[in-house]
């Protein structure tokens, strides 16, 4: 085990060592410097860290958070993989910045599938924010809050939960 904790403070400076174990087991460091997340992953590929009895997060926001001690409302990735946890590929924006990456690099989509819809339903009965959701979809939180007011998708099934 020593070895493999060497092994991450050599390929990372001391970063994905100073990461707690159950973290640091679920990465593998990919060739280009993605940290690669081995654990659940949301339908979109997004990686997911469960922290509690049916309560997750999104792992590289966690880990960012672990490392920097701080959160942006907004992290880009530079790398565009959602599964990677790297915060060496993440950058604090706004929603505007995070929507004109994704149209540069050719990202933006145009039409969500009914996965991601219930994702999306899933995430806003969790409580979390449209303008937190928005950005991992390439949607705008407009949509977000059509969804959850079922102004768009209102054929898709689903009992939003009451606050």
């Amino acid at each position: 085990m020593a070895d493999l904790k060497a092994l991450f403070a050599k390929a990372k400076g001391d970063q994905l060592a100073r990461l707690p174990e159950d973290i640091r087991r679920r990465v593998k460091v990919a060739p280009n410097g993605c940290w690669i997340w081995q654990g659940k992953k949301a339908g979109s590929g997004q990686a997911m860290l469960y922290v509690g009895e049916n309560k997750s997060v999104i792992a590289y926001r966690r880990v960012f958070l672990l490392l920097n001690g701080h959160l942006p409302a907004i992290l880009r990735h530079t790398c565009d993989d959602k599964a990677c946890v790297n915060p060496g590929h993440l950058m604090a924006g706004t929603i505007r910045d995070n929507n004109a990456d994704a149209s540069r690099r050719g990202l933006v989509k145009r039409k969500l599938t009914d996965r991601e819809v219930r994702e999306i339903m899933h995430l806003i009965d969790r409580g979390d924010r449209m303008v937190d959701i928005a950005p991992h979809y390439g949607v705008t939180p407009e949509l977000v809050g059509q969804i959850k007011s079922r102004k768009r998708y209102a054929w898709m099934p689903w009992s939003p939960k009451k606050p």
